[in-house]
C-alpha cells in the first residue's frame, strides 16, 4: 500500500528502523491488530475521507506491528538477565502463548513452566520488555477482544465473555466497565 520511499521517510528517526519489517513473519496477532483490521474491512466511508481513513489505519498497524516485532532494548540494571536474547526470546514465546488463549490464559506458574524460566524473572522481565504486568497484559487484550467482538454484532454479551474466558455475563460487564468506561451494552449502541 505504501511506497517504500514513503516508508524511508520515517527511517530517518532513530526509533524507526525498516530492516525491522521481515517479509515473511508469523506470529500470533494482537486484539489491537484485530481491532483495525476489523475496522478496514468494514469501513462504509467513500471518496477521499475513506482514503484518508485506510492511511491512517495502515500506519496504526505499522505502528503495531513495529511494537510487537521490534526487538526491546533492555536498558534495566534490575533484569541483567534480559540482556540475554534467549531470555527476551522467552518473553516473547510468553506473550504469544497468553494471545493464543485469551478464553482460558494460563497462570503465572503454567506460564513459567511453558517458557522454562522462573515465576520471578517471568513477571519482571515481562514487565520490562512489554511495560505490563502479565495479569494487566491479558486483561487489556481480553477487553480488546471484547469490543472487537461487540463491534462486529454477531455476538450475545454472554457468548463474548464467553469468548474471553469469563464465567458469566456480569462478571464480564463489570470488569468491562471498569477497563473501558462503559458497560458491554453501552458499546454495543454506538
Amino acid at each position: 500500500m505504501f511506497e517504500m520511499n514513503y516508508l524511508k521517510s520515517f527511517s530517518s528517526h532513530n526509533d524507526f528502523d525498516l530492516t525491522l519489517f521481515p517479509n515473511n513473519l508469523q506470529s500470533e496477532v494482537c486484539c489491537n491488530t484485530q481491532m483495525i483490521l476489523h475496522e478496514v474491512i468494514n469501513c462504509k466511508l467513500k471518496g477521499d475521507l475513506r482514503n484518508i481513513f485506510l492511511v491512517s489505519k495502515a500506519l496504526s498497524l505499522l505502528l503495531c506491528f513495529h511494537k510487537s516485532a521490534a526487538p526491546n532494548k533492555v536498558e534495566c540494571s534490575t533484569c541483567k538477565f534480559l540482556t540475554k536474547p534467549v531470555e527476551q526470546v522467552k518473553m516473547h514465546k510468553a506473550k504469544e502463548i497468553i494471545l493464543s488463549r485469551l478464553n482460558n490464559p494460563p497462570t503465572i506458574s503454567e506460564l513459567s513452566l511453558q517458557i522454562g524460566i522462573n515465576q520471578c524473572y517471568l513477571k519482571k522481565g515481562f514487565k520490562e520488555l512489554f511495560g505490563s504486568t502479565v495479569y494487566d497484559f491479558i486483561q487489556e487484550q481480553r477487553m480488546l477482544k471484547a469490543k472487537m467482538l461487540l463491534k462486529m454484532n454477531t455476538h450475545s454479551i454472554a457468548q463474548v465473555a464467553d469468548a474471553i474466558g469469563f464465567s458469566s455475563a456480569g462478571n464480564f460487564s463489570s470488569a468491562f466497565k471498569k477497563h473501558v468506561g462503559v458497560f458491554p451494552s453501552e458499546m454495543r449502541q454506538n
